[in-house]
């Protein structure tokens, strides 16, 4: 199964000037002609998707904001696939494919899309796709799934990451469904003067048992191992 990728080549300046070198780096990317899309479902439902170079560092507009725009449109296993493109992943190097059917998704690593010499051993890479993973389980609860996930279900087939079935289950909209799309990076500087209350570090105690109890669960239906721990060194 392959997908069908397209891509856009970013618009080309001769010379960039200094007050955009001044500017932002986004203003700068921009102005070099740093872009790429690729968008592509195959015959048997394996979808990509990357960033577009149409709007992408526009905020807020172009193509590139359309998987923020409509994440959560829909039903069946396509729209657990919109929840999981959104997921945080290394350099924004977007490293899934996905393939699904009425009542399962599979997520495959995309071996071309890694840092090289910066992740040798491809453990950021498989981070960012356990990340997938997770947005697809809360994204699968909210839309009335039961998932039952596999992690690397196919020892001949290592870029194989993860495989969910998806049996009927009710529908349990979390406060971790509705942050999906609001996850971004921030590079702004922190604020030292000011500690963290306990209510909010009670908080994220909370967020994150509610991550591990429901990974946790659906590995345990599904007899699977910790993702990370068994990174391939094959890939």
């Amino acid at each position: 199964m392959s997908a069908v990728p397209s891509r856009a080549t970013g618009r080309q300046q001769n010379s960039v000037s200094s007050e955009s070198l001044r500017s932002t780096r986004r203003q700068f990317l921009k102005a070099v002609g740093i872009g790429g899309a690729a968008v592509g479902v195959g015959g048997l439902g394996i979808v990509s998707w990357r960033a577009s170079n149409q709007g992408v560092f526009e905020a807020g507009q172009g193509a590139a904001y359309a998987a923020w725009q409509k994440w959560d449109r829909g039903t069946g296993p396509v729209s657990l696939v919109r929840a999981a493109i959104l997921a945080a992943n290394p350099h924004n190097t977007q490293p899934w494919r996905f393939a699904f059917s009425g009542s399962a998704v599979d997520l495959y690593a995309d071996l071309g899309r890694n840092t090289g010499a910066m992740d040798p051993f491809r453990r950021e890479q498989h981070i960012g796709l356990g990340c997938a993973v997770e947005n697809l389980l809360i994204a699968a609860q909210a839309k009335g799934y039961d998932p039952r996930l596999t992690i690397l279900p196919n020892p001949n087939n290592a870029a194989l990451i993860a495989h969910v079935d998806l049996g009927s289950g009710p529908e349990s909209k979390s406060e971790l469904y509705q942050a999906i799309p609001e996850r971004h990076t921030s590079r702004a500087p922190y604020d030292t003067s000011r500690a963290l209350t306990q209510e909010t570090l009670d908080a994220l105690d909370s967020a994150v048992a509610d991550i591990t109890e429901a990974t946790d669960r659906a590995a345990d239906r599904g007899g699977s191992t910790g993702l990370c721990g068994r990174c391939p060194a094959e890939l």
